[in-house]
């Protein structure tokens, strides 16, 4: 009789665990692209989720939302990939020429850029593949808002902008699906009131081993739940020596 409560406890949680288990193994994002080996050092790229304005002539505000995001996927220092009236998005991003240059990756695994030449040369050269996909891997709508020029400094219409003739100044658009400069620069004259999507950059990361998708608090808890299940089956085995 005594019995009865733990099979039913590890009956539940075996399900529960399984269920998360093939969750996880079918996670839509990619956060260690294929091909890379132990040591290789790469960024990724995503779109966030959520929208904000770009009234902010601050870069750290826009910063930190993207970061927000871009923590679900993988922790990182995550910038936005955004010009200001002060800070330009080559800088932001240390993307510069004078920076150690890596691959840069989306969060299906697909190659963005292979330098950061690569990702600031779309006037002349389109992108491997599109930004596209947001931090959960699935495909963004796309509107971005980066206030930027496909060069990688800011646009005439910078994040943040002051027009003393308009009640909200102007900011310049992009479109996550693309792969040539409309990635980066679409249109410069969208009231910057309106509220659109972000360009997320990690740092610098490096592959410490194997390719796999960095476990999401769900695994964890699947483990955790299949050790349960099997301390529950040892137990019960224990028990059933110790009556016999």
């Amino acid at each position: 009789m005594n019995q009865l409560p733990h099979a039913r406890l590890a009956k539940v949680a075996f399900a529960f665990a399984t269920m998360l288990f093939y969750q996880e193994a079918y996670a839509d994002f990619v956060t260690t692209p294929a091909g890379l080996d132990p040591g290789d050092q790469y960024r990724l790229v995503f779109i966030t989720s959520g929208t904000k304005t770009a009234q902010s002539a601050t870069i750290e505000d826009y910063n930190t939302f993207v970061d927000g995001f871009g923590d679900n996927a993988i922790a990182s220092d995550w910038k936005a990939i955004a010009s200001t009236p002060t800070v330009d998005a080559i800088d932001n991003t240390g993307t510069t020429a004078q920076a150690t240059s890596v691959p840069i990756y989306n969060l299906q695994g697909q190659l963005v850029a292979s330098t950061y030449s690569h990702l600031w040369s779309t006037a002349s050269a389109d992108l491997t593949f599109a930004v596209k996909y947001d931090e959960t891997g699935e495909r963004a709508s796309g509107i971005m808002w980066t206030g930027t020029e496909p060069g990688g400094t800011a646009s005439i219409a910078p994040l943040g902008n002051t027009d003393p003739h308009l009640e909200y100044a102007n900011a310049t658009i992009a479109l996550g699906y693309e792969k040539n400069a409309q990635w980066m620069q679409f249109v410069d004259n969208f009231a910057n009131n309106g509220s659109f999507q972000f360009y997320g950059i990690s740092s610098v990361l490096t592959v410490a081993g194997g390719n796999a998708l960095v476990p999401e608090p769900s695994s964890v808890i699947a483990m955790g739940l299949l050790g349960v299940v099997g301390i529950a089956g040892i137990r019960r085995r224990r028990r059933e020596v110790a009556t016999a």
